[in-house]
Parts: structure tokens; sequence; C-alpha cells
């Protein structure tokens, strides 16, 4: 079960059964999104998203749960690029 809660604009906090919380910014959902857009990978190899991304695997892990609601929240970075 994912339990997210926004803080503040600029910072989703969520804890997605996890050891830690973790709190996810705009532009680490960028660094996300912009690796997932480009097709380089598969979102599921964790090692190679994190190369990419240069996010920790905890931060990915909680994108990869909370995707949703991070894409409703910042609806302009999943949408980047596709006008």
């Amino acid at each position: 079960m994912v339990r997210a809660y926004p803080r503040q604009n600029d910072v989703f906090h969520t804890n997605v059964d996890l050891p830690v919380h973790v709190d996810i910014t705009k532009e680490d959902f960028e660094a996300y999104v912009d690796v997932q857009m480009s097709g380089r990978t598969n979102m599921f190899d964790v090692e190679r998203v994190s190369n990419l991304s240069g996010l920790g695997r905890a931060k990915i892990m909680a994108i990869m749960e909370s995707y949703g609601e991070l894409s409703q929240k910042w609806p302009d970075v999943t949408h980047r690029g596709r006008m």
C-alpha cells in the first residue's frame, strides 16, 4: 500500500513500505521521467536507472510506487514534449 503525503509545493513525502521515508522533489521526478522518456533502459533495471538519473535506489523505488500520485501533482513533468 502506498501512502503519500504532499507537504510543500515542491516536495512529495512518501512511505512506500521502504524502511525509510523518502522525500521526492520535482527535480527527482523530472530526472526519473527524463530517463523513462529517453527509452534507454527498462525502468525495472533500477541500477541502470540510477546511473542514468543520478537518483538512489530508495528514490527510484518510491517514484515507481507513487508514480500516479506524482504525475497528478506535477502533470507538467509527464506531459513535457507531448504537445
